[in-house]
């Protein structure tokens, strides 16, 4: 569902996944405070909560959308020109998350994360490349996670999905630079969010999950910003993660060690854009 037309004359176009809550939202907030004219494309399964931030926002189409929907994508995207032309920028950040233990997931859990995780940024991409080739410029960011660096127990099926996101997303800067497309890809730690918040109900309590950091969705929603108009590759946020993406092995033996196990006395979680039984 389209909002409002919005003038074609205006601003840039961004387009964003999972825009009702959490890093959406504040990217949403963000990119309104710093580049007023820009028209957005606010893209959630629950359409009330992207109605409430475009119409509090402005300039702004709200449009609904199941992400395991594969075959719904493409009239999506052309929701999204119709209501605000070319897009000029594409965010994929709408995911979700299955904590529990590994030999718990069944068929239909597993192919909705991996289709909504890692097929459909995919498809997405896809449908926004050939325009932004067309004219030599645009931005694609992928939002990834350290969990596809890291082994993180409880995540199996989020950790590989991420891991997915994470090798596409890098491999299609390499492709995508000569063509003037700059991709960035974020990975998160722990970010203050609900979805962080749900899976840490599925983990059970640890010294570990207690010290790690922990960031905040604006200050994300900041450095995706500045990567965008940088033309940076990557950002991993909080900083201190840092040495896990440079440091892959290490921080692995770490995590497989003393990340937190999934809580089996707790039920098992499906977290993020859609629940299922």
């Amino acid at each position: 569902m389209v909002r409002d037309r919005l003038p074609l004359s205006s601003g840039p176009h961004w387009l964003i996944t999972g825009a009702g809550r959490g890093i959406g939202e504040a990217l949403a907030r963000e990119v309104r405070r710093h580049i007023p004219s820009v028209r957005l494309s606010l893209v959630d399964r629950e359409l009330e909560s992207v109605q409430r931030l475009a119409s509090e926002l402005g300039g702004a189409a709200a449009l609904a959308c199941d992400l395991a929907d594969i075959a719904s994508l493409p009239s999506l995207l052309n929701e999204a020109r119709v209501a605000s032309g070319p897009i000029d920028a594409l965010v994929n950040n709408a995911g979700v998350m299955w904590v529990g233990a590994a030999d718990g997931f069944g068929a239909e859990r597993t192919e909705a994360l991996i289709d909504i995780d890692l097929i459909a940024p995919i498809r997405l991409a896809q449908l926004a490349l050939p325009e932004m080739r067309s004219r030599g410029s645009g931005s694609i960011v992928n939002v990834a996670s350290l969990a596809g660096v890291t082994p993180l127990r409880g995540c199996s099926i989020y950790a590989a999905a991420k891991a997915g996101i994470a090798h596409y997303s890098e491999t299609l800067r390499a492709e995508m630079l000569p063509h003037g497309i700059n991709v960035l890809t974020i990975y998160p730690g722990p970010v203050r969010t609900q979805l962080e918040r749900d899976a840490r109900r599925g983990l059970k309590a640890s010294w570990a999950s207690r010290a790690a950091p922990v960031g905040e969705p604006s200050e994300l929603a900041r450095l995706i910003r500045l990567g965008v108009e940088r033309r940076a590759a990557r950002v991993v946020y909080p900083r201190s993660y840092e040495l896990a993406w440079r440091f892959p092995r290490l921080a692995g033996w770490i995590t497989a060690r003393f990340s937190p196990p999934p809580d089996s006395n707790a039920r098992a979680l499906w977290v993020g854009q859609r629940e299922m039984p």
